[in-house]
């Protein structure tokens, strides 16, 4: 999902969590939002999970800013 073009590059990235069969129901959280919640042994598993997920979408929007014109719609 990507914020309001005013709020670009001046939040932090949200995900959406949740366990088992109620998994969006937690609502929007940031990564500090979830370290905050959780036991601090699981601190570097989700570190490393969140920095995975934003090299794959800065690569998805790199490929994107690289086969597309200015004016497509999915820019």
């Amino acid at each position: 999902m990507l914020p309001p073009p005013e709020e670009a590059l001046t939040e932090s990235p949200t995900w959406l969590r949740g366990r088992g069969p109620v998994y969006f129901a937690d609502g929007p959280v940031t990564l500090v939002m979830a370290l905050e919640e959780e036991a601090s042994t699981s601190h570097p598993s989700m570190i490393e999970a969140h920095s995975e997920v934003l090299l794959i979408w800065a690569k998805l929007a790199n490929d994107l800013l690289g086969t597309t014109s200015l004016e497509a719609p999915e820019r």
